[in-house]
Parts: C-alpha cells; structure tokens; sequence
C-alpha cells in the first residue's frame, strides 16, 4: 500500500526570506495534505530559534524542514549541520 505525505510528514518548517515563495510552498503543501502543520521562519536566525523552542519543548518539532539555498544570516550548510 502506498504512502500519501500525509502519511510522512504532519509538520513543516519553511525557511525562505521570500514571503511569496512560503505563502505557493505552504498553499501546496496544504493541498497535498490538508492536515498538515506549516510553520515558517524568513530567515536563518528564525529557522534556528524555531528548532532550539523545539528542542525545549515548547512546542511540537517538525519532520522536516524545507529551506530556501539563499537564506539571510546563516549559511544554509551551517543551519543544516546546527539542526542535526
């Protein structure tokens, strides 16, 4: 039996300084799966205070995170290493 995303993913964490790009990704998230959680941060340091308020548990972490190549104040490969 196939899997729907859905069925993988029930939270998202968009990372995108675009605030176009966020509103078409989240709409299509949404619409591939209507329950879905989407969050979003407009920037590298937002991106990372969302995952250390995660951390800590104020609230729910995310299954994965969708993240702009060209993010403001982070390089992404250095974010990427920080949230493992």
């Amino acid at each position: 039996q196939s899997q729907t995303f859905s069925d993988i993913c029930s939270r998202v964490l968009i990372v995108d300084d675009v605030q176009t790009n966020r509103f078409v990704l989240s709409a299509i998230l949404r619409k591939l799966a209507p329950n879905i959680a989407v969050f979003e941060a407009d920037d590298g340091r937002g991106a990372t205070q969302f995952v250390q308020n995660a951390q800590a548990g104020k609230h729910p972490s995310v299954d994965i995170i969708l993240m702009d190549l060209h993010i403001p104040h982070m390089v992404r490969f250095v974010i990427s290493i920080h949230f493992k």
